[in-house]
């Protein structure tokens, strides 16, 4: 289902797979980049400001 905005899930599988070669083509790989903010299961719900202290 498409709501004219967001990519299907056959979409989204073609971007992300582009985004590897590209980035693997340039000697990189995702899981080894630093992250700018902490992973979606560390924020806490409640007080999502303590996963940024």
């Amino acid at each position: 289902r498409s709501d004219g905005l967001h990519l299907t899930p056959e979409g989204n599988a073609l971007v992300h797979k582009e985004v590897v070669q590209t980035l693997r083509g340039a000697g990189l790989k995702a899981e080894d980049m630093p992250h700018d903010f902490p992973h979606h299961s560390k924020i806490d719900g409640v007080h999502p400001e303590r996963a940024f202290q």
